[in-house]
This record gives structure tokens, sequence and C-alpha cells, in this order.
């Protein structure tokens, strides 16, 4: 006599509580970062985790490992977040920014030809920071470590473009910030043949509104060298006031060079942000 086999139950395994949480936020279309995971540490000290992989922006993996340390859920630490990260968790991070006349987009290597072009004239390197470039690759490593830079928060630098016409003229933006002082320096620098139209006052004022407002800074400062009086000028129009000179303070092009640092805090510019439309 043949016994046949008895079926099984399928044991239902419960529905994490977490994929039901995923789940409803993507069919609200909520789900612009990857989910948050939990790495693996002791039960007592587990706390939930996330790396920004951001999709809004059509990018994979932008900001992937960008942090010096990952973010918490758990708690307000944003003091030692980068700001451009933190601004993307609280959902105010901007890929690009308008004004008046100009437009500040991300730098891609269709710049290359253009910026190369402007790397190579003298008027220009003579009131930078950099050295002329001799080949295209040298501004397409630049460009290159640019986006690295821009794509993990390390810094913010933007192609400057006429906002009428598209054409680029010249990079600018955040060199470098310090979270846990809400402060960073700010810098750029335009091709010659846009010289004395206003567009850098405009993009320095674009720094310092964008700064504030989107990225929770209360400082922002600029390095510029003493005998660089057009770039000075066009700091002091942006609300931005003197406060030191180092002398002989930064060896560049094999020469010890004196430069003065422009500040601006957030209460300075408290009327100006309120009619900013950054």
């Amino acid at each position: 006599m043949k016994h046949s086999a008895q079926k099984k139950n399928p044991v239902l395994q419960p529905i994490p509580l977490s994929a039901i949480i995923i789940s409803t936020l993507a069919t609200l279309g909520v789900g612009i970062f990857t989910v948050p995971t939990i790495l693996k540490t002791p039960a007592e000290k587990r706390v939930h985790y996330t790396r920004y992989h951001c999709e809004s922006c059509g990018l994979s993996n932008v900001f992937n490992n960008a942090l010096d340390h990952p973010i918490s859920f758990n708690k307000d630490n944003s003091a030692n977040f980068r700001p451009v990260i933190l601004a993307i968790h609280q959902g105010r991070y901007r890929h690009n920014i308008e004004t008046e006349r100009l437009l500040l987009r991300e730098v891609t290597l269709n710049d290359v030809p253009v910026l190369d072009k402007y790397y190579r004239k003298i008027e220009n390197e003579a009131s930078s920071t950099w050295k002329l470039h001799t080949t295209e690759e040298e501004t397409r490593k630049e460009v290159l470590e640019m986006i690295e830079n821009y794509r993990t928060g390390k810094r913010a630098h933007w192609a400057i473009c006429e906002k009428k016409s598209g054409t680029i003229m010249g990079l600018g933006g955040f060199n470098s910030f310090s979270p846990v002082d809400h402060r960073a320096n700010i810098g750029w620098w335009l091709d010659a043949s846009f010289w004395g139209r206003g567009y850098g006052t405009e993009m320095a004022r674009a720094c310092i509104e964008y700064g504030i407002k989107y990225l929770s800074l209360n400082r922002l400062d600029a390095i510029v060298r003493v005998d660089n009086l057009a770039s000075r000028k066009v700091l002091e129009k942006a609300g931005m006031s003197p406060t030191s000179r180092f002398r002989q303070f930064w060896r560049l092009k094999d020469e010890l060079l004196s430069f003065y640092q422009y500040v601006v805090l957030k209460k300075d510019v408290a009327e100006q942000l309120k009619k900013s439309k950054v």
C-alpha cells in the first residue's frame, strides 16, 4: 500500500517593519536615497546608519563612502556632518544655482575643452593660485578631481555659466568646509574676457547666500592676494570685510606671497538674505 506524501504547510515569515516602511515610501515616491543599513555591531551599541546614494540627479553612487563616518539617524550630531551631505539628508541640497545672470552647475568632462583654453591664458593665471596648463590632459585631471570632490562633499566647485547663453565663464564655489565651526572658504576665477561686468560680485553673493541658507553656515571667508585689488573690491561689494593680513603666507609659483583674509558672518547679511533669490 502506497502512502501519499503529506504536504507541509509553508511557514509564514513575519514581514519586517522596515520592509513595510520602505514599500510604503516607494509607493508614495519618497525613496530618494538608499535604505539605511545596520552595521554589524553588538545589539546594545547598534545604531542605524546610512551611506547616501543620490538618485534624484540621475547619478549612481554619487555620495557612497563620502563621509568621514556614517550618518546616525538616532541622535543629532549634525555638527560633524559635511555641510553638503547634511543638506542632502535634510532635503535642502540643490545641484544647480541661479542668480539674475548666472547659472552655477556641476562641472563635467564636457567642459574640458573650454576650460583648457582658459587655463592656458597668461592673464587668467596672473591673478590666480594655479599655474598655466600646457596640455589638455592636465585640465582633464583637474576637472576629474573637482568632480570627485564635489560628489564626496569635500569641496563644491561649480562651472560659472552665463545663464542666458549657457557659456562657461570660469570656476568657483567652496574650497573647503569646517563642519564643526559651520564655516567655509570660498573662491573663484573668471576668464579675462568676462572681467569688469560684475559677475564676480554676483558669484560671491551667490556663495554667501547659498552657504548660509542651504548649508547652515555661519561664517564664510576668502583668501585673496594683497596685489589683487580687483578681487578685493569684489569681496567688499559682496559684503565681506578684511580681518587679517598674512605676510609671506603661501609659497605660490616659487614665491612667498602675502594674502588678505576677508570674512562675512550670517548676522552681517541678514537683510541681504531676506531679498535673496538664490
